[in-house]
C-alpha cells in the first residue's frame, strides 16, 4: 500500500510497456480462481493459463483475483488469456491512477483507490477491475485483504450470495 504514492514508468518508456517499479520482488504476486454457481463453488491457488481458459468456457461465474501486481510476465500472460488492452494493463501496475472507467466491447475497466486508516496515516491501496461476460478480473496492489469478506462468503458458499451472477451477455455499446 502506498500513502497517496505513485509509481509510473520513467519518462520516455512507450505507451502499454509492462515492467517492475522499484525493489518489489515477482514472488509478491498471488493470483487465485474462485468459480461459483448458484450450487457450488471451487478455488484454485496460482492456476495455469490454461485453467483460466477454460473457466471463461464454462457456466460459472469466474472470479481471477490477483494480489500483490508486481509481476509484470503474470499480468501480460493473463491479459493475452482475458483478451485485455495494453494500456489498461499499464494502469494496474502503475499505481496512483486516478479513480475510473472504461468501457470496451468485452468489459468494464475500472480503477479505485481504497484507503485504509492504519495509526494516523491514511493509506490507498489501487485496486484495478475488468468486470466482463461472467468474469471477473481483480487486481489489488497491496495485500487483497478488502475482498477476504466476498471470498469468505463464498467459501462457505451462502446461498443467497451465489446467486448474484455476473451478465454472460455483457455488453456496452
Amino acid at each position: 500500500m502506498e500513502t497517496f504514492g505513485k509509481r509510473y514508468h520513467p519518462p520516455g518508456t512507450p505507451p502499454g510497456t509492462l515492467s517492475r517499479h522499484g525493489t518489489e520482488t515477482a514472488s509478491a504476486t498471488r493470483i487465485s480462481l474462485l468459480e461459483y454457481s448458484d450450487s457450488q463453488f471451487s478455488e484454485t491457488l496460482s492456476p495455469t493459463p490454461e485453467q483460466c481458459r477454460i473457466a471463461q468456457q464454462n457456466a460459472y461465474v469466474d472470479w481471477l483475483d490477483v494480489t500483490g501486481v508486481n509481476d509484470p510476465a503474470a499480468i501480460r500472460e493473463l491479459g493475452e488469456t482475458f483478451g485485455l488492452h495494453p494500456l489498461a494493463l499499464e494502469d494496474v501496475l502503475n499505481s496512483g491512477q486516478r479513480p475510473k472507467i472504461d468501457f470496451t466491447e468485452h468489459h468494464a475497466f475500472l480503477v479505485l483507490n481504497l484507503p485504509h486508516l492504519v495509526g494516523d496515516e491514511i493509506l490507498l491501496e489501487q485496486v484495478s477491475l475488468f468486470v466482463g461476460k461472467g468474469h471477473l478480473l481483480s487486481f489489488c496492489s497491496g495485500d487483497g485483504k478488502a475482498f477476504e469478506p466476498v471470498r469468505e462468503r463464498l467459501r462457505k458458499q451462502q446461498r443467497s450470495f451465489l446467486n448474484h451472477k455476473l451478465d454472460k451477455t455483457f455488453s456496452y455499446q
